[in-house]
Order: structure tokens, then C-alpha cells, then sequence
């Protein structure tokens, strides 16, 4: 991240720089489908389990979790990203923030739930 500060002191430049780096932002509804809609979201778990899935912009995703592919939907619901798949659990839905560079998921009460990694479009041809 690139931080222009015109006049500022050295100082003054890596503590603002430092800061704009560590800022988290919740996403908005926007937002989240500008990162998901037409993607494809890869998704660490705080246990560590990854699945891999295509959102596509008709809001259906289509991925793969270990050794198990799955089909499901997705959408947006206020201001969070839920997922419908039926081969796991119930629809989930879960807040999206973006700390620098990395986006996570937390649950409806906060707790963690996992990182997420964006590839532009369909590379596994989901």
C-alpha cells in the first residue's frame, strides 16, 4: 500500500502508512458482491478445512471441499454473504472484513470463521 503524505515528516509517514495498513473495514452489501459475484472464493476455516467455489453472478456457486464437490447458492442479505449448500449445513451467513490486503469472515455474533483468497473469475472451471 502506497501512502502519499506530501509534507509530512519520515515519522509521521510510517505511522500513518502502518495504520492504513492494519485498518479494518466491514463491507457493505456492495461491496461484498463487487469482491464475490463472478469469482472464485477460496475459504479457510479456523480449523483450517478449505473449500473452493465459482460464485457466479446468478447466484448459484459451484466448488469443491476436500475431496467433495458441492452445489449450492449464494447471495447478499444485509450486508452479509450467505451460502445456501445443502451437502453441509444450513444456510450460513457471515459478515465480510478486510484487513489490508486479506479478507475474513466472521459470524453473526462476531466470531471468526475464516479467510478468504479471490481469484478474478473461473480458473478451475467450476
Amino acid at each position: 500500500m502506497r501512502v502519499q503524505l506530501g509534507l509530512c515528516s519520515g515519522a509521521l509517514a510510517l505511522v500513518l502508512m502502518a495504520t492504513a495498513a492494519w485498518a479494518e473495514i466491514r463491507l457493505s452489501g456492495p461491496q461484498i458482491d463487487v469482491y464475490v459475484s463472478g469469482n472464485t472464493l477460496k475459504i479457510t476455516t479456523k480449523n483450517l478445512q478449505e473449500a473452493r467455489g465459482y460464485f457466479a453472478p446468478d447466484g448459484t456457486v459451484k466448488g469443491r471441499e476436500g475431496n467433495r464437490d458441492f452445489v449450492g447458492k449464494w447471495r447478499i442479505n444485509n450486508d452479509m454473504l450467505c451460502f445456501d449448500v445443502p451437502q453441509f449445513d444450513n444456510e450460513l451467513c457471515r459478515t465480510v472484513v478486510v484487513r489490508g490486503d486479506l479478507l475474513f469472515l466472521f459470524t453473526e455474533v462476531g466470531e471468526p470463521a475464516g479467510r478468504v483468497d479471490v481469484a478474478k473469475g473461473n480458473p478451475d472451471s467450476y
